[in-house]
């Protein structure tokens, strides 16, 4: 957790002799990126029952 706490709001990045195993974000973060995905959803709905 120390680690998550000095990243202040950015990823962090767990390596394995220098591989990526796992990336964090924060909580708010990820909640815009589910918004904005869902609203590319949306507008691709929209976009095909428009034309």
């Amino acid at each position: 957790m120390a680690v998550v706490k000095q990243a202040d709001g950015f990823l962090v990045a767990v390596l394995n002799r220098n591989k990526s195993e796992f990336y964090g974000i924060p909580a708010d973060a990820y909640a815009d990126l589910r918004h904005k995905l869902e609203d590319i959803e949306l507008a691709q709905i929209v976009e095909e029952r428009i034309g």
